[in-house]
């Protein structure tokens, strides 16, 4: 599977703690992907799985407290998406027995990109850069 590609002009939102947050993440994703081409044992892939999620937990509840700040108008439907994928993420880590890697880490790639690039785009016109 291919790293992501981290490129700044395609993927800023704009707000400085977003971008280095979202770049993290992406490259915790990369390590999950450099993992799953080795010989690694379930409690490395376990241990990889509760990272990517406590950094996820943190980058929601701050995008949402900026958003919630600023008054935007699709708050309630950007809380769903986040609610959504940290449901399925938590579904993954709960049966994660190193079996399924590669397509867990598909989804947390394309997840990710996706939600960048369509959902925290929404945002950006909000930040010249905070």
């Amino acid at each position: 599977m291919e790293r992501i590609l981290w490129d700044a002009k395609k993927f800023s939102v704009g707000y400085t703690l977003m971008d280095a947050q979202h770049q993290q993440i992406v490259e915790m994703i990369n390590g999950l992907i450099d993992l799953s081409e080795t010989e690694f044992t379930v409690q490395e892939a376990l241990h990889a799985y509760v990272k990517i999620s406590q950094l996820v937990v943190k980058h929601f509840g701050a995008e949402e407290a900026i958003l919630r700040l600023e008054g935007t108008d699709f708050l309630e439907e950007h809380t769903k998406s986040h609610d959504l994928f940290s449901d399925q993420l938590a579904d993954r880590l709960a049966h994660c027995n190193g079996l399924g890697l590669e397509d867990s880490i598909k989804f947390l790639a394309n997840w990710w990109v996706a939600h960048i690039l369509n959902e925290d785009m929404k945002y950006k016109p909000l930040f010249t850069d905070i």
